[in-house]
């Protein structure tokens, strides 16, 4: 009989039970695979989370800050805004940052978003209602204002 080796950390009980098992599958004989190859799918690394609409919908949000802060740069230097609706368009921010910590206490103090939350979300779309009235006053004093230094909305019919 064959000695085991003694590899350090190895009982001689477990290198002759190695040795044992490894003599029996050298008498077998090989099993013919009869299933079709597998293919393995390409899975995602381990260290990456699954990507959802939520982290793609906060990509967009931030990213869209840049061309807003823009759009009210050059309506500033137009100078053709009226005052009011020109505070409107910039209140817009006070709603998207006042809606960012509601969402927040939303997800940790609920476990839910912020539209599943009835009292934050109307709150923070009360923001958005005032955007909107702010706008719309604004533009519509613009428009009288307009209308007094003589322009008209609509064109006056011919022969009055």
């Amino acid at each position: 009989p064959r000695r085991a080796a003694h590899h350090p950390g190895t009982t001689p009980a477990a290198a002759a039970s190695h040795f044992r098992t490894a003599r029996l599958r050298a008498t077998e004989a090989p099993r013919p695979c009869t299933a079709a190859p597998r293919r393995r799918a390409l899975a995602p690394p381990a260290a990456l989370p699954p990507l959802t609409s939520e982290d793609v919908a906060g990509g967009f949000f931030g990213v869209s800050l840049f061309p807003y802060l823009a759009f009210l740069y050059y309506l500033r230097k137009s100078g053709g805004m009226p005052p009011l609706a020109f505070f409107g368009f910039c209140f817009l921010l006070v709603f998207v940052f006042g809606s960012i910590p509601a969402a927040i206490y939303a997800k940790v103090e609920y476990g839910s978003q912020l539209a599943d939350v009835d009292w934050l979300h109307g709150t923070a779309e009360s923001l958005l209602t005032l955007t909107n009235l702010f706008v719309v006053l604004g533009l519509r004093a613009g428009m009288a204002e307009a209308r007094g230094d003589g322009s008209k909305d609509t064109p006056q019919e011919e022969g009055s």
